[in-house]
């Protein structure tokens, strides 16, 4: 399924980082030493609240979950919040405040994470998240369409002011060609007669 230029799929794990943090481990064969090592700690979106810890250097292996990891880790070693991809669910008319905040314990932050829910997740936020589910996967495809609409309406202008330029230039050539040949701007009416 498409939404928002991106494929979603279904059987990939969705999860939320709870936070990051770093640890010191001994280095082997160097009594004393001590080398960071850089935890996260992690919960499936929608899941039922079991969390996992495990070692970054770890994660940067798993190819389903770094990618979903990747961005609060980076934003994490830059000292920021980690980063909200999406439309927030308190900006969705698509809910009301108790089931945004139903959906926040359970890790679903975004219009994106209610759009990509399982059927176990459905059975979790109780009833009304089908629907809930179907009307995020609607504004999602509407948001496709507005801008898609958008980017055509970006390329008309483009084209429009492109065309005026030319106009512009173009009728700036004929002036000039009519200076140098001398010929005089003749208002509207009847061309003068030629003398025979």
């Amino acid at each position: 399924m498409m939404i928002d230029g991106q494929a979603f799929n279904r059987d990939k794990p969705h999860v939320a980082v709870l936070r990051i943090w770093t640890e010191y481990a001994d280095v082997p064969g160097k009594p004393g030493d001590t080398r960071e090592v850089h935890m996260c700690e992690w919960v499936k979106k929608g899941g039922n609240g079991a969390t996992t810890c495990e070692k970054i250097a770890r994660l940067e292996k798993d190819q389903a979950l770094w990618p979903m990891i990747e961005p609060a880790y980076r934003a994490w070693l830059k000292g920021q919040e980690e980063p909200t991809t999406g439309t927030a669910l308190a900006a969705w008319p698509g809910v009301n405040s108790a089931q945004a905040d139903r959906l926040k314990l359970m890790h679903i932050r975004t219009v994106e994470d209610v759009a990509a829910m399982t059927d176990a997740d459905l059975e979790k936020v109780g009833m009304g998240a089908r629907a809930m589910r179907e009307k995020a996967r609607a504004f999602m495809q509407a948001k496709q369409g507005d801008a898609h609409i958008a980017a055509a309406l970006t390329e008309r202008d483009a084209t429009i002011a492109d065309q005026a330029a030319q106009i512009a230039e173009l009728t700036a050539t004929v002036a000039e060609l009519a200076a140098k040949a001398g010929l005089e701007k003749r208002g509207p009416g009847r061309p003068p007669k030629v003398a025979a």
